[in-house]
């Protein structure tokens, strides 16, 4: 068990502001919702599938998994239609 000292929690993903302009926290954007369809649905190196434009934005910031926080393998997007 770690100790309260060597937490790996990562701090929270930066807000941005969507397709609407409202403003949301990307980690959010990246996840898919079981209501909403995704228009250019991905596969990622951490096996999740996302909706392109924000996993894209997502990577340009980031390397790692929005899902996991864990350092992903590469950048690589996968159509998964």
């Amino acid at each position: 068990m770690q100790s309260p000292s060597h937490s790996s929690a990562s701090p929270p993903p930066p807000s941005s502001t969507g397709t609407s302009g409202a403003p949301i926290e990307l980690c959010d954007a990246v996840f898919s919702r079981d209501s909403e369809v995704m228009s250019d649905p991905v596969l990622a190196a951490d096996g999740f599938t996302y909706n392109r434009p924000e996993i894209t934005l997502w990577l340009l910031t980031n390397d790692t998994s929005p899902k996991t926080h864990e350092l992903l393998d590469n950048k690589l997007l996968v159509p998964n239609m």
